[in-house]
């Protein structure tokens, strides 16, 4: 389940918040398909994608309101 705290900003048909380690499956899908990342970097194994979520996570406490966003459809 998608956690509503935290909303960083929401449109009528999105919502915008941090990323939290619930959100590990949906962020893998993202960074371990080769179709999405082939102009990006190279895709990430579970282990990297996990270990990239827990960067992005700890540098909010470092650079609050910058980072990168979830971003889901209601």
């Amino acid at each position: 389940m998608r956690s509503l705290s935290n909303i960083i900003f929401e449109t009528k048909r999105l919502i915008v918040r941090p990323y939290t380690m619930d959100d590990l499956n949906h962020f893998f899908k993202l960074n371990g398909d080769e179709d999405v990342m082939r102009y990006i970097r190279p895709a990430q194994t579970l282990k990297q994608t996990k270990e990239f979520l827990q960067k992005i996570i700890s540098d909010y406490a470092f650079r609050p309101g910058m980072g990168r966003w979830a971003m889901f459809s209601k």
